[in-house]
Parts: C-alpha cells; structure tokens; sequence
C-alpha cells in the first residue's frame, strides 16, 4: 500500500440507476452533485463516517497530456476516483522543489487549483488508476491518457486525511 493511490475492492455502483455516464462528457471538466451518486454508495460512506465535499468528472481525449497541478491549495487532499476507459493511462505523482512561486487558480467550475511547471516539481510515483481508487491529490500530480478515451468521476472527501481515509475504507 502506498500514500499516493490505493485500489479499493468495492462492488457498490458510483451513479444513480437513472444517470446516464455520458452526461460527464460534455465538457472537459464537469461539477457533479450528490443526486447523481448511487444510494448504496452513499450509505456505504456514511457507514464508515466519510463524507463528500465536492463531486467533479475529468473527460480527456486519447493522447491527452494533462497540466502538473496540485488540488485547492495543496496539501493532505484525499479522493475517490471512478476512471471509466483509458486504457493505459498513468497518474504520476511529483514532489514540489525548494523556493519556487505557486499561485492558486480557479478551473470554470470554480475549483481551486495550484499549477506547476516541470521544472518546479521532480518526480516520484506513476501508476494506472483503476475503480474505484482512493488517491492523493494535494501534491502536484497530472494524467497522461493513452490511446484511450478516459473519464474519471471523483469525490472530494471532507475534512480527512489520506491516512484516515485508508484506514476507514480500505476493507
């Protein structure tokens, strides 16, 4: 086990009956709401006293490269993460460097975020996201999608810290 990503061995449906995934597609990134999410799933979190902050989904093309960037203001930022299609996709993860100039900006759902450049971060984990997946997204981190389509649902979690959040889901 490790402090970047967890695979999580679940069989509890992420979206209501009557949600169609493709809704998640329109738009590159999308803000979701708790309406969506299945009732099982729901209960399942609240059963082991974790709640949601945020709901958002990620769609990228094949061959996307996303921006290195850390989530809100960085930090202990766990999330449940539903990748749905690409294939061979890798999330890596970096470690930011000494005395470098971060600024927070905000995506169109007003998300917050903290960009870096390549030459601001150094390297320190890679591997595929599957479903559903518990990963860090406080320290700069990005996807780079394969020849794949791919769509990753992914649920904020309140006022936890990775560590907590292991020990309460991972069963």
């Amino acid at each position: 086990m490790n402090i970047y990503c967890v695979d999580l061995n679940w069989d509890i449906p992420l979206l209501a009956p009557d949600v169609d995934i493709n809704f998640f597609k329109k738009a590159r990134h999308t803000k979701g709401s708790m309406e969506k999410l299945h009732p099982l799933l729901l209960d399942h979190l609240y059963s082991k006293a974790v709640s949601i902050s945020f709901i958002e989904a990620f769609y990228s093309e094949p061959n996307y490269k996303q921006g290195i960037h850390s989530d809100k203001g960085g930090g202990d930022i766990p999330k449940l993460n539903w990748v749905f299609g690409g294939h061979g996709s890798l999330m890596h993860w970096f470690m930011p460097r000494q005395n470098i100039s971060i600024e927070r900006k905000y995506t169109p759902i007003n998300s917050s975020y903290i960009d870096y450049t390549r030459d601001q971060v150094y390297h320190v984990h890679s591997r595929e996201i599957g479903k559903p997946s518990l990963v860090q997204a406080g320290i700069p981190h990005n996807i780079v999608n394969g020849l794949e389509e791919r769509l990753c649902l992914s649920l904020s979690l309140k006022e936890i810290s990775m560590e907590k959040a292991i020990e309460l889901l991972v069963e």
